[in-house]
């Protein structure tokens, strides 16, 4: 593997300048998306190969709780939007962005 060059971010007190730590990266076996961008896609072929064995995720145990649900529709779905959140919108809404003609136009006239 070849070593990549470390990267200089400042000179200044407190910011790296390359020699307080290296990063390397390694781009062996991957090859870059499009010629403008750094994103490097792997290069290996599709796998058949199928394990025999798994290791499930370990979940906590939680006791099994329903609650009972608000008394209105009204009070349900303020339980996901806020009624702040609403009135914010409410005011975008009524009292939205007032854009002026464009100078030259039939309206700036």
């Amino acid at each position: 593997m070849a070593d990549a060059a470390a990267v200089a971010i400042g000179t200044e007190a407190g910011q790296f300048n390359g020699t307080d730590l290296q990063l390397r990266i390694l781009v062996e076996n991957s090859y870059r998306e499009q010629d403008e961008d750094s994103t490097a896609r792997p290069d290996f072929e599709p796998t058949d190969y199928c394990g025999t064995h798994f290791d499930p995720f370990p979940i906590a145990h939680h006791d099994f709780n329903i609650h009972k649900l608000p008394s209105t529709p009204l009070t349900l779905f303020q339980s996901f939007l806020p009624e702040w959140l609403i009135e914010k919108w409410v005011d975008y809404t009524n009292n939205g962005v007032v854009l002026e003609p464009a100078h030259g136009s039939r309206q700036s006239q």
